[in-house]
């Protein structure tokens, strides 16, 4: 009965996605560029397609409905906005990333979930990103702390805002999980593979919520990462799939608050059905060091309603319970132990309200803030560790 209910709440809200939330659409020009010396911004849709500048002119602005630049390349109504000049914003994108990277110690990669856009002011994605370039910067300034030679990349996907509140998170949830796995495996993962060709030493990215799905979807495929996701990227000049980061060279660590996904995203994608207990599918040996916050109480991850839905919808019991995170981080660590490596996966509970650094949580114990989750003690130990480890 349960299994009936879910298919019918699955097919109401698709038809509802539209009307309850909005794209991620870029608010500067061009939306791909370098805002100050080493920091750069990256703006992907849907389909995980670079932005253009001009976009709306050349490819029409968003009306209702599904909307992605390839599909309006496609189209004989915009004329300007062709395979051939995507491709070339693609290429225009990753040469300029190795240029501003070129040879540095360390580059942080941010990257947001879901349900969070630019456009209300109050709980806008620069708004953390802000706080989390702060919260670095007051490491990397510290005298006592080795100078790094740092940058930043702020990773912009189409992660939907819902227009209705809470009404509207649960009608876009499936369709931003699908874009953020597009994003993470079709365009994050090749500006992992310039940074690596630009020589650069070390990569932190730094997720929140399902910005974790993007970043693993990079690293090692996503479970919505299709064929007919894979065909539209090829036919706008990009390989298929993206070329594997190669191992040795640049190490990768991963720290991911409040990481709204599940043991489904660490397993084999050999059988159709899923299941927690398949075999553990490895990282590439470049990631090193991935970190991840469990909140029991977290009020999104328990998916709104008592925490019936944690695992149904596309589960979020990865960042939710600690028994399922701390298996799965267990299984990871003997895969990589079995192949000659170190244990490199770690989990961590949390108290929102008590471990707090200053202050207390704007939501309270539920809270599922980025900010918050930044200020988490816990938290800070994981970027001090990251950016002025010791000796």
């Amino acid at each position: 009965m349960l299994r009936v209910c879910l298919i019918l709440i699955s097919i109401t809200l698709s038809g509802c996605a539209a009307r309850t939330a909005t794209h991620n659409f870029p608010d500067t020009s061009p939306p791909n560029q370098l805002l100050t010396a080493r920091h750069y911004e990256v703006w992907v849709d849907a389909d995980a397609t670079f932005f253009p500048n001009g976009w709306e002119a050349l490819c029409g602005s968003y009306r209702s409905g599904a909307y992605t630049l390839h599909n309006r390349a496609l189209s004989l109504n915009y004329l300007d906005c062709t395979p051939e000049l995507l491709s070339q914003i693609r290429e225009q994108t990753l040469s300029e990333i190795a240029e501003a990277f070129s040879g540095l110690e360390m580059v942080t990669i941010l990257i947001h979930g879901f349900n969070h856009g630019v456009s209300n002011q109050a709980t806008s994605i620069r708004n953390d990103y802000l706080a989390r370039r702060n919260a670095i910067d007051g490491i990397l300034a510290d005298p006592s702390n080795r100078p790094i030679e740092h940058g930043y990349i702020e990773f912009f996907w189409n992660g939907l805002e819902s227009t209705r509140g809470n009404l509207g998170i649960p009608a876009a949830w499936t369709y931003a999980s699908i874009n953020g796995e597009r994003a993470g495996h079709l365009a994050l993962q090749p500006i992992l593979a310039t940074l690596q060709d630009a020589g650069v030493q070390r990569v932190h990215i730094l997720a929140h919520s399902r910005g974790a799905a993007v970043a693993l979807s990079a690293l090692a495929g996503g479970k919505y990462v299709d064929e007919a996701g894979r065909a539209r990227n090829a036919a706008l000049g990009a390989p298929t799939p993206p070329r594997p980061l190669a191992d040795g060279g640049m190490e990768i660590l991963v720290t991911s608050t409040a990481p709204a996904i599940s043991c489904w995203h660490f397993v084999s994608r050999e059988e159709r059905r899923i299941r927690c207990d398949d075999p553990v599918r490895e990282l590439p040996a470049s990631v090193i060091s991935h970190y991840s916050t469990v909140n029991p109480s977290d009020f999104a991850l328990r998916k709104l309603i008592g925490g019936i839905l944690v695992t149904r919808l596309n589960s979020t019991e990865f960042g939710q319970n600690l028994r399922a995170a701390q298996g799965v981080a267990d299984r990871m660590n003997e895969a990589r132990m079995g192949a000659g490596g170190s244990a490199f996966m770690a989990v961590e509970n949390i108290d929102m309200v008590n471990d707090q650094i200053e202050g207390g949580p704007a939501d309270g114990v539920s809270s599922h803030s980025a900010t918050d989750y930044l200020n988490l003690r816990q938290v800070r130990a994981r970027l001090q560790e990251v950016y002025a480890p010791p000796d």
